[in-house]
């Protein structure tokens, strides 16, 4: 043994090592990252992974033979181990060729055709009615649509629509048929629930979304402990499931493991609720009732995945929510995401949260990979196409932007963010007429959405569309109850040319916040819109620079690049200054 030792420091087979695998590892970050922002194949990593494998095995035997106290001529023995590599290595990179080849290809939501609406596969999950005796329990109806949800969308046979779509009608009473047009599915399921004392009963209903007749309806007057609660819900999934003649396997479970704790449920239904209101004092509420959760269930590996959602959002160039700096949000983030992922493997939700976290601290590779992970282990998850689709843009991957944000429209049809950025990946591809007719279809879907008319000013204000600009941007600032004086200043500055040149002013100097009120500060007091304004006022040159200013004069920067090309136009975000500035934004940690 003492011999061997020797000659292995002899032939310093240690250093050799050490050397391979540190210039091995940083091989494998390069084409990790080159491969996540250019879209390689998974095959070409598995090849590069078994030709560094071969090299190693090489590197030893090189290693052993012309160390620096080895052998200095060629000998059969290392030319028969140096063949047997190569061969060995040719066999495992056609083995992985060849299973890359005849694998079944991966369900892409991406490749998925919109459903029409007499698919009965294609589904609704309305919130079910609270019909509790002392009322008070509407999130647990909202809690169990989102928990049907969530696990009917995971299953590759269906296609569910997204809470903020289908909780659009809630209590509207409205037509199952005219329900089924708007979000384009075939059945639409609602429900009620009713709890007493510890003890929780649900009706569910299935309909026919073309005939508005019903499909199939039961009630589950088990009466089941609150705890036992998930085993309702997959009871009720599986019934849905029955009714639609889906063939679940053997021993498959529909709905997880969830929690047996009724107080952690519930601040989990309200944690929900208050997410996807998505408003800075929801968000902050998310984050409270996540914490409830996990302190009354510490394994409740929804409520970290949650949790984790809600930290990514902290941040100021997101919800800017107070208490927390950016860094100790997205410290958060990562945490309790690899908490949920090592509690639930199967959870699509906490790795959406890390490619939020890594696209925050200016990660591009990460952030595609960890996307792309929650779309593999859930396609219908549209917050992780919507998010993928918003880095993409950032990228100036417009055309593969496009697509992961018709695929996030048809999975949340009537969600006012995925309808506005599909228009603004339509005017980074130059197609403003598209996206004329975009924005017109979403403000006639959500009539009443401020972000919706808010983009539509800021779309028409980027192509010197002054009156529609003025039009919307004096709805959207209606909607959001600022007072009729206020909104004239704006209104009447931009249709006027004499007076447009000092409503830019106020704008690119962020003073139009004190004209507007504070209410309104997380719109017209952002940095995109800031550069918005300087490039009408003073042209391509001053708004580059207050870029680049913006990039250096801080550790972090506030600014939503995504729209940056849409704001630009094609030929402009076209330019080698452009694109370079661009780029170092999505490289750059936001703030």
């Amino acid at each position: 043994m003492s011999d061997l030792i020797r000659r292995l420091r002899q032939r310093k087979l240690g250093q050799w090592s050490i050397a391979y695998l540190a210039g091995a590892w940083i091989a494998v970050e390069v084409v990790d990252t080159l491969g996540s922002t250019w879209g390689w194949p998974p095959l070409v990593g598995r090849l590069v992974f078994v030709g560094l494998a071969g090299g190693l095995a090489a590197t030893l035997v090189l290693a052993w033979f012309h160390g620096e106290r080895g052998l200095q001529r060629v000998t059969a023995l290392e030319t028969t181990l140096l063949i047997a590599i190569l061969v060995a290595g040719g066999g495992a990179a056609a083995l992985v060729t060849n299973s890359a080849s005849h694998a079944p290809p991966a369900r892409a939501a991406t490749d998925a055709e919109p459903p029409t609406a007499g698919d009965p596969r294609a589904l609704a999950v309305l919130p079910f009615v609270d019909l509790s005796p002392d009322g008070g329990r509407e999130y647990l109806g909202d809690g169990i649509a989102e928990i049907l949800i969530n696990a009917l969308g995971r299953l590759p046979e269906l296609h569910v629509v997204a809470r903020t779509s289908a909780f659009e009608f809630k209590g509207r009473n409205q037509d199952v048929r005219e329900i089924g047009r708007r979000l384009g599915v075939g059945s639409v399921l609602d429900g009620s629930v009713a709890q007493v004392g510890d003890r929780v009963r649900v009706t569910a209903n299935l309909y026919d979304a073309v005939s508005g007749l019903d499909r199939w309806s039961r009630q589950f007057d088990e009466e089941m402990e609150a705890e036992d609660l998930f085993v309702l819900q997959d009871e009720v999934a599986r019934a849905i499931l029955a009714a639609l003649e889906v063939e679940l396997g053997a021993g498959r479970q529909v709905v997880g493991p969830g929690t047996r704790s009724p107080e952690a449920q519930r601040a989990y239904f309200l944690g929900l609720h208050h997410w996807t209101a998505r408003t800075t004092d929801d968000i902050a509420r998310a984050t409270e009732f996540f914490q409830q959760a996990i302190a009354a269930d510490s394994s409740y590996a929804d409520a970290w995945a949650g949790l984790a959602l809600s930290y990514a959002l902290h941040i100021p160039s997101e919800y800017n929510v107070p208490g927390l700096t950016s860094t100790e949000a997205l410290d958060r983030a990562e945490a309790t995401a690899r908490r949920a992922i090592q509690l639930d493997s199967t959870l699509a939700a906490p790795h959406a949260a890390l490619g939020s976290v890594f696209q925050s601290r200016g990660r591009p590779a990460g952030a595609l990979r960890e996307f792309r992970l929650a779309i593999e282990k859930n396609p219908g998850d549209a917050t992780a196409h919507h998010w993928l689709a918003d880095l993409l843009m950032a990228l100036q991957r417009g055309e593969e932007a496009l697509s992961e944000m018709e695929t996030a429209e048809s999975l949340d049809p009537v969600a006012p963010a995925i309808l506005a950025e599909k228009a603004e990946a339509l005017m980074i591809l130059g197609r403003r007429e598209d996206a004329l007719a975009q924005m017109n279809r979403g403000m006639t879907l959500v009539p009443d959405s401020p972000l919706l008319t808010l983009y539509d000013g800021w779309f028409a204000f980027a192509a010197d569309d002054w009156e529609r600009a003025a039009a919307s941007f004096a709805r959207a600032l209606e909607l959001r109850g600022v007072p009729s004086d206020h909104i004239r200043w704006l209104e009447t500055g931009l249709r006027d040319p004499q007076l447009r040149p000092v409503v830019l002013r106020e704008l690119a100097d962020g003073q139009a916040v004190a004209r507007l009120g504070p209410n309104v500060a997380d719109v017209f007091g952002r940095q995109e819109v800031r550069f918005l304004a300087i490039l009408k006022a003073d042209g391509p040159d001053a708004a580059f620079r207050f870029l680049r200013e913006t990039i250096g004069d801080a550790e972090r920067v506030s600014i939503y690049v995504p729209v940056l090309p849409a704001m630009m136009g094609p030929e402009l975000s076209a330019t080698p200054e452009a694109r370079g500035l661009l780029r170092q934004l999505v490289e750059t940690p936001q703030g």
